[in-house]
C-alpha cells in the first residue's frame, strides 16, 4: 500500500476455471483483481478497488453473532434440501463453546471438533468419526449434516432459531440445518 494504491505481489493463482457465464464472471474478477497497480477508497462497509482492467466493489461480511451462539445446545428440528424439508428423524444437536470447542452429533454419530469463525462463516477443524452404517431412517439426515458442518457454514440467528448453511462460493445449491435453541 502507497498512499491510495494498492500494488498484489507474487499473486499464485490455478489454471482450473469455472464454465459458462460464471466462467466468463470469473475471467472478469481475476481481470480486475490481478491488474498491476489498483486505487482503493474505503467508505464505511465498502471498499472498491478500481484499476484500467476495472473495478470491484467489496462489502464488509457481517460479524458471526458469537455470543448468541455460544454455550447453547442447538436442537436439530429439520433438514432443508433442494426437493423440500425433512423433519429430523433422530435426536441431533450443536453446540459450541465459548472456548472454541464444539460437539456434534448427528442422529448416528456424535463428536468434537474445534471451531473458529472467519468473516461470516464458521469452520469446525480437528473432528474425526467412525463411519457407522446408520439405520436406515437417519441415514439421510446424519449425511445432510456432515456434507454441511464439514466445511465453512454461515449462522443466521432468528430469534431461538439457528439456521446454518454450507458455504459454497460457487453459488450451487446446499441443504440448510434448522435448529432450535434447547431449553
Amino acid at each position: 500500500m502507497e498512499g491510495d494504491e494498492l500494488r498484489f505481489e507474487d499473486v499464485a493463482v490455478s489454471l482450473v476455471m469455472c464454465a459458462g457465464p460464471v466462467g466468463a464472471a470469473e475471467g472478469a474478477y481475476l481481470d480486475a483483481l490481478l491488474d498491476r497497480t489498483h486505487r482503493v477508497d474505503l467508505e464505511g462497509d465498502r471498499l472498491v478497488l478500481a484499476s484500467e482492467a476495472g473495478s470491484l466493489t467489496f462489502e464488509r461480511l457481517p460479524a458471526v453473532p458469537v455470543e448468541e451462539l455460544t454455550d447453547r445446545r442447538w436442537a436439530l428440528e429439520a433438514v432443508v434440501h433442494g426437493t423440500g424439508t425433512s423433519a429430523a428423524t433422530h435426536p441431533a444437536a450443536l453446540e459450541l463453546r465459548s472456548d472454541g470447542t464444539a460437539t456434534v452429533s448427528t442422529g448416528c454419530r456424535e463428536f468434537e471438533a474445534v471451531w473458529q469463525t472467519a468473516g461470516d462463516a464458521v469452520h469446525l477443524t480437528g473432528w474425526e468419526y467412525e463411519l457407522l452404517d446408520c439405520p436406515a431412517e437417519v441415514t439421510a439426515q446424519d449425511d445432510a449434516l456432515v456434507e454441511v458442518l464439514a466445511g465453512a457454514f454461515r449462522p443466521q440467528l432468528d430469534g431461538d432459531v439457528l439456521t446454518v448453511r454450507a458455504v459454497d462460493t460457487r453459488g450451487a445449491d446446499t441443504s440448510a440445518l434448522l435448529y432450535r435453541a434447547a431449553r
